[in-house]
């Protein structure tokens, strides 16, 4: 067993793109959805949380996933790099005193091992990767967990036939979105994207991998709400998005009845610390 976790040299993510959520805050509020209560089940039979735990969340954004967190009674510190989104979780969490909400950098931030448990919900691909598995390790107390999850689109026959209609908004208006776009996996088939990291990163034991399939209905206004509150999207000239977007909402209403099936697959990462 390594006496420390290695290091990696290399830096991908895209700290502009990150910052895009900040400038959508009510909108990335509004559309986000929740994740399922059962993951949060699994968490806390997995890390053998007690009501006296302390809990780090990384990148809260406006609490899609805290508000779960905090109803378990832990002592919860949430790190928001955007004002805009922390100022959200803080009106969102006011009725929970285990709750505090902290507004800056993870990844410039000095955190004692005090934690019993590491959570980020749809943020730990925006950190450092030459960084995030030591510093989460320490952050941790001997024995403490992360947990690390992701919404991931899939697609099977219930959706293919919208889904492919949309792209040609896309290709008329966001061509670089559409030279990107793969069609998802079916759910059964979503791959595992961060076992091998964990493993490698030499900071903790081999992760369990839990998954939670399920479809959400859209109407076309709440769709492009959702699409609205993507990186790759507000990351595009507003003209261009809104173009986009009223394309996209006049597709749906036209041809896929007035309503989306947006198939997910919410994958969850469990690892104890080495």
């Amino acid at each position: 067993m390594p006496s420390r976790c290695r290091i990696a040299f290399s830096f991908m993510t895209q700290p502009s793109r990150r910052a895009l959520y900040g400038q959508a805050a009510a909108r990335y509020d509004r559309a986000r959805p929740a994740y399922p209560e059962a993951l949060f089940d699994d968490i806390q039979a997995f890390a053998r949380l007690d009501e006296n735990a302390r809990v780090l969340e990384v990148g809260c954004g406006s609490g899609q996933a805290t508000l779960s967190l905090a109803r378990r009674g832990w002592q919860i510190d949430c790190i928001e790099l955007s004002e805009r989104l922390a100022a959200l979780a803080r009106g969102k969490l006011a009725s929970y005193s285990n709750a505090r909400i902290i507004n800056g950098d993870y990844d410039e931030l000095q955190l004692p091992a005090a934690y019993d448990l590491l959570v980020a919900a749809t943020s730990f691909h925006w950190l450092d990767p030459a960084t995030r598995f030591h510093k989460a390790r320490g952050t941790l107390k001997a024995g403490g967990c992360i947990a690390l999850f992701w919404h991931r689109p899939a697609m099977s026959q219930l959706s293919r036939a919208c889904m492919e209609i949309l792209q040609s908004a896309y290709r008329d208006h966001a061509p670089s979105l559409a030279a990107q776009w793969q069609p998802p996996p079916p759910p059964e088939q979503m791959p595992d994207e961060f076992s091998a990291p964990i493993a490698e990163s030499g900071c903790f034991q081999p992760a369990i991998v839990k998954r939670y399939p399920y479809n959400l209905s859209y109407s076309a206004a709440a769709y492009v709400d959702l699409l609205g509150s993507f990186s790759d999207h507000l990351a595009l000239p507003a003209s261009t998005r809104e173009k986009l977007l009223t394309a996209i909402e006049k597709l749906i209403n036209e041809n896929c009845g007035g309503r989306v099936i947006r198939e997910q697959v919410t994958t969850l990462y469990l690892a104890r610390r080495l």
